[in-house]
């Protein structure tokens, strides 16, 4: 999909792309519309997101040796991020 942010991220650091609030509207826009035309049930609808600069890697025990995503692992990792998208109004 085309945005009006490619000149606004081209010299943002990968760190960088992921803080940038108008990347994360772009990217939670273009969630919700496949969401929609998905036929999603609103529950089902992306409501916020986190975007984090950091690998999921199997030396970070984020992943199982198969490329699998430890989702206890994860939301371990992440916990002080998450409680915070869900206490944001």
């Amino acid at each position: 999909m085309s945005h009006g942010l490619e000149g606004k991220t081209k010299d943002l650091t990968f760190e960088g792309v992921c803080e940038n609030e108008e990347f994360k509207k772009e990217v939670l826009a273009d969630l919700q519309k496949e969401g929609k035309e998905g036929a999603l049930n609103s529950l089902e609808i992306v409501k916020k997101i986190l975007l984090s600069h950091e690998e999921m890697t199997v030396e970070n025990n984020l992943l199982t040796p198969t490329m699998k995503i430890k989702r206890f692992k994860v939301v371990e990792a992440y916990k002080k991020q998450i409680d915070a998208i869900y206490t944001q109004e």
